[in-house]
């Protein structure tokens, strides 16, 4: 836990303070598109023209991984299904009864964006190393023919194109939010040629794959031929396939981008067949586990410390296997790649004039990446962070890697060194809007925002401000809590506008938007890009129709309930919740005193169950129609609309505290008569003082660790201002 006691620091001034990793996932200009200057493929439909920067959607650069002080930053797509699969016979090109032997492989790779926002699409590569050795046995005579190395035979490793192709199509000219495309392998039947540098050709945007053997990528054995009617039959080692994907380079070469391990295969022996039998013997098959690999318990999806999908490596535990289980032998000839109720399948159109598939209903976008200054630390709630599970920060298994203390450490001003300072003369604010300008020069004036930053040493920008509109997290009093978390609500009057998305594609130009009035409390998932994913209709998933025709077939996956990115609750859930919220302070307070820390008030408990105090409250809140703020049989955990701990967090966090700096103190004195014992006069004052940054000793900075300060400031402490003082009537008491 955080000790208690020093000024935070200001991630916005100085991002470097937690590390490379975090400065560069915080620095979106740097790898987000400018809307101003689109890249190549353009995004269609087109910005607007004339303030492009005001467009509701985003679209972002492939970045490679970068990994430093707990935090993995990249941007990329992530592996959600791969099939590859083989086989071994004699090659019917030759003729007579002996013949070579040559293998066949034919594969087909999903990839999704996992982002609320498009990516600038890009031609992709392919490298599947640790493919086994095979023995092929000649049943007919009890004898082998050899063994092939098929790392060795596909180029070693197999290295496969992945092309992005422009059709005139809007769902092709960006990777659109939460979008799996889908490529399969082209026929490559110049058997005895060197593999191309860019890969073996694939084709982009396709599900489409035979099972005949005669098509493929064909390769032919060295020294290895047979009978043509001999019985076959091969055994495999043991394997663990490794998919490393690839950009390329403008100058040349290529970048990694992000690398999956498959679960671990086991070794296998095939059934026998005839040497020319058009078959695929074995097949390696697996997809990125989510919430419908465990129907019983979708919540477990995602609740894993090292499975985050945006990890640099991708481990093997993060992926099962198909129906079969880890035994390539048991899929012969298999081509089944539509899984209607999981989240990451996609249906394509049977034809051009359908667009079915196309449809922003199947779209699951998960994380959200930065669109401008970051101004509370709830944000980080989407932080990628090593080895932990999604949505850590602010959330109470956060607690494991101590990522709560953030919240006692930093914060976010909204000031950026070398961006367009506010004018404070002038009446501007900072950034972050609660804040105010303490500090002064020397000779008593005034701070020029620009001096700010000067003199902010280490981001130690604290030392200049005051916060207003505090919450104290001690608090016990129901309508205060109400008041909070009612903070959020959209005033009288007020829609959210989002995009009105073209079910035919997706995505919609700027012009098209939608309007919808919230409720009594709004938390947002996304509270940057929630106004490009809103649109989802309920049902469509697995659909064949299109909106506002009912589906036809209702997929389990609710893919709507990720989209949506804003969880609004009616007036007697937040009453329900503020009430609940109250209670369980009351508790803690009669157990072992108040919260000293918001690491201590974000983190599980013994009291509550090991659960936070939040995390109790929503789940035990009852409104007084019976009726749970989360309700686990309608809502999947971790979509966006089940409302977490990091849901609330990344709306409160500016506000909340664990103490107040500013008090009422009131006194009372009298004059008693020494010999009546009579009270001859009363007295009654009021003053209200704010405790500043400044220590009492004034010779040490503000910012000087509480552990470092000498014996006055220690007894003393901070230093308090009177701010006002009066004297009081007996009526006023």
């Amino acid at each position: 836990m955080t000790d208690p006691g020093g000024l935070r620091q200001d991630l916005s001034l100085r991002p470097d303070l937690r590390g490379p990793a975090f400065a560069a996932w915080a620095n979106y200009a740097n790898y987000m598109q400018d809307p101003a200057a689109p890249a190549t493929p353009s995004i269609s439909p087109a910005y607007p023209g004339a303030r492009p920067r005001e467009s509701v959607r985003r679209r972002y650069r492939l970045t490679a991984p970068l990994t430093a002080s707990g935090v993995t930053f990249g941007v990329a797509p992530v592996l959600s299904y791969f099939l590859l699969t083989f086989s071994v016979r004699t090659d019917q090109s030759v003729s007579g009864p002996i013949r070579p032997l040559e293998a066949r492989a034919r594969w087909m790779t999903t990839w999704w964006n996992p982002y609320t926002s498009a990516l600038v699409p890009e031609n992709l590569q392919l490298e599947v190393a640790g493919l086994p050795s095979v023995q092929v046995i000649n049943d007919t005579l009890g004898t082998t023919l050899g063994a092939i190395d098929l790392d060795s035979l596909y180029g070693g490793p197999l290295c496969i194109s992945l092309p992005w192709q422009t059709e005139g199509r809007d769902d092709q000219q960006s990777w659109l939010p939460g979008r799996v495309y889908t490529w399969s392998s082209l026929e490559d039947l110049n058997k005895n040629s060197p593999p191309p540098i860019a890969g073996f050709a694939s084709m982009f945007y396709t599900r489409t794959l035979s099972i005949a053997a005669g098509q493929g990528v064909q390769r032919a054995i060295p020294s290895a031929t047979t009978n043509n009617a001999a019985q076959l039959h091969l055994q495999g080692n043991s394997a663990q396939l490794t998919v490393r994907l690839y950009r390329s380079l403008p100058g040349g070469g290529r970048e990694l981008l992000r690398t999956h391990v498959s679960p671990a295969y086991s070794s296998f022996a095939t059934t026998p067949a005839a040497a020319n039998a058009a078959t695929y013997q074995f097949t390696y098959v697996f997809h990125l586990a989510e919430s419908a690999d465990t129907p019983a318990q979708p919540e477990l999806w995602l609740t894993t410390a090292g499975q985050d999908p945006r990890e640099a490596v991708v481990p093997a535990d993060s992926f099962m296997a198909g129906a079969n289980g880890p035994r390539p032998e048991l899929y012969p000839n298999y081509t089944t790649i539509s899984f209607p109720d999981r989240l990451l399948d996609r249906a394509l159109p049977a034809s051009a004039a359908s667009s079915t598939g196309q449809s922003y209903n199947e779209d699951t976008p998960l994380f959200e990446l930065p669109r401008g200054p970051l101004l509370s630390m709830g944000a980080l709630q989407h932080l990628p962070l090593s080895g932990a599970r999604p949505f850590s920060v602010g959330n109470s298994w956060g607690h494991a890697g101590n990522f709560n203390q953030l919240f006692d450490r930093f914060y976010f001003s909204g000031l950026a060194v070398g961006v367009g300072l506010p004018d404070f003369a002038s009446g501007v604010r900072l950034p972050n809007s609660l804040l105010r300008i303490v500090g002064r020069r020397p000779d008593g004036s005034p701070l020029s925002s620009a001096e700010l930053v000067a003199q902010s040493t280490d981001g130690f920008s604290s030392r200049y401000l005051l916060q207003t509109g505090s919450f104290n997290v001690n608090s016990v009093r129901p309508a205060a809590w109400l008041a909070l978390l009612r903070s959020g609500r959209y005033l009288d009057g007020e829609t959210f506008t989002y995009l009105a998305s073209n079910v035919a594609s997706g995505t919609q130009a700027d012009a098209r938007v939608s309007e919808e009035i919230l409720g009594d409390a709004v938390f947002f998932r996304y509270p940057s890009s929630a106004q490009e994913t809103y649109q989802a209709d309920v049902g469509y998933a697995a659909s064949t129709t299109v909106p506002p025709v009912a589906p036809n077939a209702v997929s389990a996956a609710n893919t709507h309930l990720f989209r949506r990115g804003v969880r609004v609750l009616s007036a007697g859930q937040t009453v329900a919740l503020a009430t609940e919220i109250a209670t369980l302070v009351q508790q803690k307070l009669a157990d072992s005193g108040p919260f000293r820390t918001l690491e201590e008030f974000l983190g599980p408990s013994p009291l509550f169950g090991n659960a936070s105090l939040l995390e109790k409250a929503l789940a035990e809140a009852v409104t007084s129609d019976g009726k749970l703020v989360n309700a686990p049989d309608l809502i999947p955990e971790f979509s966006s609309q089940w409302l977490t701990q990091g849901d609330l967090i990344g709306r409160l966090a500016p506000v909340l505290f664990v103490r107040s700096d500013t008090f009422l103190v009131r006194a009372y004195g009298e004059t008693v008569n020494p010999v009546t014992g009579e009270t001859q006069g009363r007295a009654w004052c009021e003053a209200r003082v704010q405790r500043g940054p400044d220590y009492v000793d004034s010779t040490q900075a503000a910012e000087t660790a509480p552990d470092l300060l000498n014996s006055a400031n220690k007894a003393q402490g901070r230093r308090f201002k009177v701010l006002m003082f009066r004297w009081l009537t007996s009526a006023d008491i």
